[in-house]
Parts: structure tokens; sequence; C-alpha cells
């Protein structure tokens, strides 16, 4: 391990490669038994494995969420609503299609997401569900979709998907700033 740190890598990338190689020795088994070839039981602190320190990623708290909610009506309030009422990852809020949201029954289909500025289906089966909203959410999405019947529910300004960098850097970043938590 002292060799992996002297070459400047960091606890994560250490930790990254010694759990592929844990797994290469690991997949060693003997063809006819199916035995393990190497049987190991790893004694972290005897090979000075180094200690990844948990790093609490940024999150608002419930009232920062209700005084985003409270602001006057954006694109990006109603986006940052619906992640935080939903669980919805963001890209799949940039890929969401008006066509795949029920308002009458409350539901959001989830069949597509965004990657850059492509549409894909999403890279697994489970990904692809349907997402029930309160009766507030979906009022909130009727007014923001208003007339609109088709398209991406939070296009840019040229009908792509909204830049993910743009969201983060130019609306989440100062909300974190703005509540100490940047």
């Amino acid at each position: 391990m002292a060799q992996l740190d002297k070459q400047g890598l960091g606890a994560r990338a250490i930790q990254a490669y010694t759990g592929f190689v844990k797994l290469v020795i690991v997949s060693a088994v003997d063809p006819e038994s199916g035995e393990p070839l190497y049987p190991r039981k790893w004694n972290h602190s005897f090979i000075d494995m180094p200690i990844v320190p948990y790093t609490k990623q940024p999150a608002f708290t419930e009232e920062k969420m209700s005084s985003i909610a409270k602001e006057p009506t954006s694109k990006y309030q109603v986006l940052f609503t619906l992640l935080g009422a939903t669980g919805m990852r963001i890209g799949e809020a940039r890929g969401l299609s008006i066509c795949n949201i029920n308002l009458d029954s409350r539901v959001i289909k989830i069949t597509h997401s965004a990657w850059r500025s492509d549409i894909q289906v999403p890279k697994t089966d489970a990904a692809v569900r349907e997402i029930d909203v309160t009766a507030v959410v979906a009022e909130m999405l009727r007014a923001f979709i208003d007339k609109r019947t088709s398209g991406l529910l939070f296009p840019s300004r040229n009908g792509l998907p909204l830049s993910q960098s743009n969201i983060s850097r130019r609306h989440l970043h100062p909300l974190f700033e703005e509540t100490g938590r940047g």
C-alpha cells in the first residue's frame, strides 16, 4: 500500500485497486470442484489499507426544500421540487417527456433518461417504473406544463435536455452556498 501511496494515489483509488485484485484472486476456482484456489481472509490492518473517511454529500434540509418550493415558479423550482418529492434521478427528470405524465391519476412513467444531450433508454429494466406524485406536486406540474402536450418537461432553449452541469453550477450550487452548505 505504501508504494501506491508514494505514487500519489488517493485512499479511494487504493481501495478500488485492492478491491479489483481481491476479486481476481477470489474468482480463481478449481474447474472440477468449484472450490477457491486461493482462499483468503484479508487482514486490512496488516496490509495498511487506507481508511476512506465518510464524506457527506450536501443535501437540502426539509426547511430549505420548503423554501425552494415557495419561490416564484421557475423551471428550476419545479425541477428541484419534483426531484425532492419523487426521488427521481436528475437524468430521468431531464429526459422526462410530457406524454409520460398523467396528472389525472398523478403518475409519472419513467421510460427514458438524458445523458448529456441524448435521450436514452434506462440501463436496467428496474429503472423503467411508475412514480406516484402528491396532489400538490401534480397541481404544480399542471401549472408548469400549461397547454403543452408533447416534448420534454424541462427543455433547454434549443429543445434538448437541460445541461446537468449548468443546473448544478448556475442554480444548485448557489442554493447550497446561500444556506451555508456549499
